[in-house]
């Protein structure tokens, strides 16, 4: 990365150390955690749209559309975040990984 890189701490041979961040190491971090967080979200989907039903017999009907934004907020988030960060890291892939510094 051109100017003076940002650091990221690594474990090496089972010491802490800080190296400069480069752009295979960057995009590698972040395509890692796009995945965690999509087998994430795949994963609260799966567990989570059973026990809608189940959950919402049990409150109030008032209660209902309160608990459904409350419960869909977090997704909302998260859905947007996988979005954004996967169009942020496929224009850096294919601009700036080609750019000269």
């Amino acid at each position: 990365m051109p100017g003076q890189p940002p650091t990221v701490p690594v474990l090496h041979h089972g010491k802490p150390t800080v190296v400069g961040l480069t752009r295979r190491r960057f995009l590698s971090l972040l395509f890692s955690y796009l995945t965690a967080l999509s087998i994430a979200l795949t994963l609260a989907l799966v567990m989570g749209l059973p026990l809608v039903d189940h959950i919402s017999g049990h409150l109030a009907s008032g209660v209902v559309p309160v608990a459904r934004f409350l419960a869909a907020a977090p997704f909302v988030f998260f859905a947007t975040q996988l979005v954004v960060i996967t169009l942020w890291g496929l224009y850096y892939l294919g601009e700036r990984m080609h750019t000269p510094d």
